[in-house]
């Protein structure tokens, strides 16, 4: 929490979701849809609806990347970025050998539909060179 400006509603937003998560004993499916509604913004799918949402479902579920990608992207509106960005997180944690091996496959060639520049990269090519970047 300490990178975020704490009189920023991102800020404001995250510690909330974390006291609603501890307040249930860390029970997220007995607060989904209290947390679903009080990290509601009025604007569709934005990162200050998105990131509170993805870092309590981490918070709630980080012992292996499939429980804790699962959990984020069935979480709210956003779902493909919340999923997006716990997945991010839970795979640099966890590392490519511990992500189901057709997930893997599925998602490694993009087809450029969305984002047309991704058509036909190599998506484990990448993460492996920015692996080698911050290792180095």
């Amino acid at each position: 929490m300490k990178p975020i400006p704490e009189e920023s509603w991102l800020y404001y937003a995250m510690n909330h979701a974390f006291e609603t998560l501890d307040q249930a004993g860390g029970k997220i499916f007995d607060v989904w849809m209290k947390l679903h509604d009080d990290l509601r913004t009025t604007a569709w799918a934005t990162t200050a609806e998105a990131i509170p949402s993805a870092f309590v479902c981490l918070k709630a579920v980080h012992s292996d990347f499939r429980t804790g990608v699962v959990l984020a992207g069935n979480f709210g509106r956003d779902a493909d970025t919340i999923g997006a960005v716990a997945g991010t997180i839970l795979g640099a944690k966890y590392g490519v050998k511990n992500i189901p091996e057709n997930w893997v496959a599925k998602t490694r060639f993009p087809t450029g539909t969305c984002l047309s520049f991704t058509k036909g990269i190599d998506i484990k090519d990448y993460a492996e060179k920015l692996a080698e970047i911050i290792t180095k």
